[in-house]
């Protein structure tokens, strides 16, 4: 992190731990809008706190301020514009820390203003009852020219909130009793409020074309003057100093042991040192290390051996020029190297994590009950166990063998209300499994289902594909067919809130064979324990329903071994 940046967070910090210092009195309820208050670089800071309602993450938008003339007294008034959007990037007690993200119309600035879309609305006041009202005051007639300037300063800020100019029509807010001229001027003025320049621009210039022996054009022609002075008269933008470059970087490559030494030669810019930030793939937080520097024009540093694993690491070098801003020269948070670590020659693979036993147990129902003096039950019990084995490979994640029993019985829903006995179906079948990986954040899991039945062989098959990284968060979605057991399509999701409790999610659609065709609708949601590195036991509650009267809840236990 650079200092620049260092010193606003620790601002924002300070400013959250004392409570007591804002840039403006903190008002009763929570502040709905804010001003910017610094500007450095894209990180802004903006004086709204956490009662502001202000989120991490979010969007929010920012106004410029602009003084505009009435048409008809020539009053100055205060109104504004959009600008874009900025990112809310740290929220402190008083301050917040924003960031822009996208391209703005004007480059941001002190005293712009910053709307918090969260914060309650303010407490009613008294406003006018229209901008007009407030910036014309009583008088209806038309002087012969407009050479008075009025001496107060009102501002429309108060009613641009309330009633935005693109929410209602510009001429339901003229006052009546003026004539044709004055509502035509105002009607357009009305429409200008809240608009940016240019498009206020265009408005006036299309009124002075329908409007040419108009009593107002010299106000118009001014304050289109003014306009176009605040659209194009900005001042130049200061060009970017050349930034550093930098030559060397680490192998893609490295032997287990090795060390993962950064030595880099820096031209281009002065550097006062840098950083080398990595991690394990997939991983969310960064370690970082200090570069230090090593005569004139080079850095060195070393990633932590603790991430010199067979997993291999993730890494990018930033450096910080004099004025401050930190430069990207070996890849980038968001897009960072990767290195591969190779085991040394000689050394036997490395086990551990590589092995899974997986065993689970499913109960459902799925609308036993008695029909007329008959019970019908409507059940299945599913169990199945596998065997996973990870390979040292790059296309082939994983092979899988196991087994399933599935126990089921039914009827169609058309042949309830008879006399028909229910109808049982037990299979009893194995699977061979192979799991690809084309990336290293997308799997496709493809399964061959061999089994019996009391009518004879049975086959079938399965596919999944698995999007996330097997043992963190991830999606899966899928379907399988088994004669005599049906068709099922289903997703699930795989998270853990703690790295000791992993949760599962799932919602599948199942077409029971004994059902003939009757589709049943099934979610599950299952939370575990993680007792030690290698046992996790699990339970899961589930509701299956086929239509409103057949219905039921299923429950099951999982156990899972990891070595």
């Amino acid at each position: 992190m650079t200092r620049r940046r260092w010193g606003l967070h620790l601002a924002v910090a300070m400013v959250a731990a004392g409570g007591t210092v804002s840039a403006q009195p903190a008002p009763e309820a929570a502040q709905r809008e804010g001003t910017v208050v610094r500007v450095d670089g894209d990180l802004l800071v903006v004086d709204l706190g956490r009662d502001s309602g202000l989120v991490e993450g979010e969007r929010v938008p920012v106004l410029r301020p602009i003084t505009v003339r009435h048409p008809i007294t020539g009053q100055s008034l205060r109104d504004r514009f959009p600008l874009g959007t900025l990112q809310v990037y740290n929220v402190g007690g008083a301050l917040s820390v924003l960031r822009r993200t996208e391209a703005l119309l004007r480059p941001p600035a002190v005293g712009d203003r910053v709307v918090s879309p969260n914060a309650p609305e303010p407490r009613e006041v008294a406003r006018p009852t229209s901008a007009v009202a407030m910036a014309t005051p009583g008088a209806t007639q038309r002087p012969a020219r407009p050479t008075q300037q009025p001496t107060t300063q009102p501002t429309i800020a108060a009613a641009w909130e309330e009633s935005p100019p693109q929410a209602a029509a510009p001429s339901a807010a003229v006052a009546p009793g003026v004539d044709a001229e004055e509502r035509a001027v105002l009607t357009v003025f009305l429409s200008t409020l809240g608009q940016r320049p240019a498009d206020r621009v265009a408005r006036w210039t299309a009124y002075l074309r329908e409007h040419r022996a108009s009593p107002w054009t010299e106000r118009v022609r001014a304050e289109i003057a003014s306009l176009l002075h605040a659209v194009t008269d900005l001042p130049p933008r200061p060009s970017a100093p050349p930034g550093p470059t930098a030559r060397g970087a680490l192998a893609t490559s490295l032997r287990l042991g090795d060390p993962a030494r950064v030595a880099l030669q820096v031209a281009g810019a002065p550097v006062l040192g840098g950083r080398i930030s990595a991690r394990r793939p997939g991983a969310e937080r960064y370690v970082t290390v200090t570069l230090a520097r090593d005569g004139d024009g080079f850095v060195r540093g070393e990633v932590p051996q603790s991430l010199v694993t067979l997993e291999g690491f993730e890494y990018f070098v930033e450096l910080d020029t004099e004025g401050g801003a930190a430069v990207y020269v070996v890849g980038s948070a968001e897009s960072p190297r990767a290195v591969v670590v190779e085991p040394r020659p000689g050394d036997a693979p490395d086990p551990r994590g590589r092995t899974r036993i997986d065993l689970r147990a499913d109960f459902a129902d799925v609308g036993s009950r008695t029909i007329g003096s008959r019970y019908v039950a409507q059940r299945f019990v599913l169990v199945e166990g596998d065997f996973l084995q990870r390979l040292d490979s790059r296309v082939l994640y994983g092979y899988r063998v196991g087994f399933g029993v599935y126990d089921g019985e039914g009827l169609p829903l058309s042949q309830l209300a008879g006399d028909l006995a229910t109808q049982p179906s037990t299979v009893v079948y194995g699977y061979h499994e192979l799991e690809f990986s084309p990336s290293g954040f997308v799997h496709v899991i493809a399964r061959l289902q061999v089994g019996v039945h009391r009518g004879g062989l049975v086959g079938g098959a399965q596919a999944r594909l698995r999007i996330g990284y097997e043992q963190r968060t991830n999606l899966v979605v899928g379907g399988d067919v088994l004669t005599e057991v049906g068709q099922k399509a289903f997703f699930a999701l795989n998270f853990q809130p703690h790295p000791a409790v992993p949760m599962l999610a799932q919602g599948e659609v199942f077409n029971q064979s004994i059902a003939s065709g009757d589709p049943m609708f099934r979610v599950v949601a299952q939370v575990g324990w993680r007792a030690t590195r290698w046992l996790t036991l699990a339970a899961r509650g589930s509701y299956q329903l086929r239509n409103i009267q057949n219905g039921g809840f299923g429950a099951g236990l999982s156990t899972t071994f990891d070595w």
